[in-house]
């Protein structure tokens, strides 16, 4: 799903929160307090004593968590990391506690571990901070153990304020969650770095993004907003690590999902995988046409999505030639092309094609529907 919702305009503290966590301070409270929005996993604030000792959850507590953790540990071995500390059963208890054991066995300083405790309370705030109708929920009977420095809550909100007002100052009324991904739609009309181009994917969030070009966020963001206000940059969410999501299909099920095949470049054929994986369809991409007929016959798709811009040689000719072999004579290929006339159309059908699909793929509904339809004819036949 897409996402684009007007943020408030008056960055001072939300009183709702503000007064939350203020009262929870001087009643020096201890436990854990939800803060919900909507439907959406809660955000964890744990307390003792009326300080803060951890934060967590959220859409993405996971991602959140590694990013930061890369942050303060950039040389760890994640392979072995996930040996030694499983993350079946992820959640803050496990954050915090694991945490705690990787400072005892020399993983982190204490100081790092503190630094990164600190940027993860930024982060959840922010976000709250930043979110509409805002519930919230105390619990004294979930405790964590503390192991590390108390937070003072009046610090957290002054630093808030601190990171609301530079928001606002830098112009940003209207944006996506941060935790969402960036996803390129329209390839064309964007000018930008090829190393940030690659990573506007919608496999990352914006704040990974960042993370991954050693950028502040909010600088970032200065240098998408125009391609964005265009339309040709989008906001969609983006699944949590872990065993978080219902959303994950069982291996068995993907190895039975229908297998899509895209023949194009690099950023068409990443839009269209984050489209197609999402509606729960396996996926592979081809970027050498002179392979792609070796390629075919191995993998057995179920649909080809074929770029007419190829290296090498041409989309028309590619398709032919697949028409001839046998494995592909009634095999559903899509076209996709930038040239959305009726020449071109009549071109692709000449040429064997089953189906055209225009570029840039404005929704991905429209990819979808055509992808059900011509499978569902595959079928039928």
């Amino acid at each position: 799903m897409t996402f684009a919702r007007m943020m408030t305009e008056n960055f001072t503290l939300p009183r709702p929160l503000c007064d939350s966590l203020q009262h929870l301070s001087q009643s020096h409270f201890s436990g854990r307090l939800d803060i919900q929005i909507a439907s959406a996993t809660p955000w964890q604030c744990f307390f003792r004593f009326g300080r803060l000792i951890y934060v967590s959850g959220g859409s993405n507590a996971q991602r959140r968590w590694r990013m930061h953790l890369n942050q303060v540990c950039p040389m760890l071995d994640w392979q072995s990391f996930t040996q030694d500390f499983p993350t079946q059963t992820a959640d803050a208890t496990w954050e915090y506690q694991t945490l705690c054991t990787m400072v005892k066995q020399g993983y982190l300083t204490g100081e790092s571990a503190v630094a990164l405790v600190r940027s993860l309370m930024a982060e959840v705030l922010f976000d709250a901070a930043c979110s509409p109708e805002l519930s919230f929920e105390s619990d004294s009977q979930n405790r964590l153990d503390v192991q590390f420095t108390l937070f003072s809550v009046d610090t957290a909100l002054e630093s808030l304020c601190t990171r609301l007002t530079d928001w606002k100052e830098s112009g940003f009324s209207t944006w996506p969650p941060l935790y969402y991904a960036p996803l390129l739609t329209k390839p064309a009309v964007v000018s930008l770095p090829k190393q940030l181009l690659e990573l506007l994917n919608g496999q990352q969030t914006f704040r990974e993004v960042a993370a991954s070009l050693r950028l502040d966020v909010t600088e970032m963001l200065k240098i998408l907003m125009p391609f964005i206000q265009q339309g040709a940059i989008d906001a969609v969410e983006v699944v949590d690590f872990g065993n978080r999501s219902p959303a994950i299909p069982s291996k068995a099920a993907a190895q039975q999902a229908p297998l899509i095949v895209c023949i194009d470049d690099s950023p068409a054929c990443q839009i269209v995988e984050n489209i197609v994986t999402k509606a729960g369809y396996r996926f592979l991409a081809i970027q050498d046409p002179l392979q792609a007929t070796k390629v075919l016959k191995q993998a057995q798709p179920a649909l080809i999505l074929l770029g007419l811009i190829t290296p090498g040689i041409d989309g028309h000719a590619l398709c032919l030639q697949l028409r001839k072999s046998e494995p592909f004579k009634q095999l559903p290929i899509i076209v996709l092309s930038g040239n959305d006339s009726l020449i071109e159309r009549l071109r692709a059908k000449m040429a064997g094609a089953t189906g055209f699909c225009n570029k840039p793929i404005e929704t991905p509904k429209d990819l979808l529907s055509l992808i059900g339809k011509h499978l569902v004819q595959k079928v039928s036949r």
